[in-house]
């Protein structure tokens, strides 16, 4: 008993003759169409995989330009206070040489 083509249960696959034939009555094409289906299942797998792995490198990425801000602060904070070292050590400098020049005049 043959199905008709409109039947719900027949796959029809276009073959490289730009022949549409019926899969389910031929092996050889019925084993193409489970190939391709398994090579579109592991491109999808493939697919995800590289999603995932951009995901986590984006998370990464944002990461390190958060410890960057962290340590752009943290630098303009230590070079700000080594500066307020640096004035006042000079202002120490300057005052003890003051001072010494005022006990020499007098």
């Amino acid at each position: 008993m043959s199905q008709s083509p409109s039947s719900s249960n027949v796959t029809i696959v276009p073959l490289t003759d730009n022949v549409l034939k019926d899969i389910d009555s031929d092996p050889e094409a019925e084993q193409e169409a489970q190939d391709m289906e398994l090579i579109i299942q592991q491109a999808w797998e493939k697919l995800r995989l590289v999603n995932e792995a951009w995901e986590r490198c984006q998370e990464v990425q944002k990461k390190l330009e958060e410890e960057k801000k962290l340590l752009v602060a943290a630098m303009k904070l230590v070079t700000k206070e080594v500066v307020e070292l640096v004035v006042d050590r000079e202002w120490r400098i300057l005052l003890q040489v003051s001072l010494q020049i005022s006990s020499a005049l007098d």
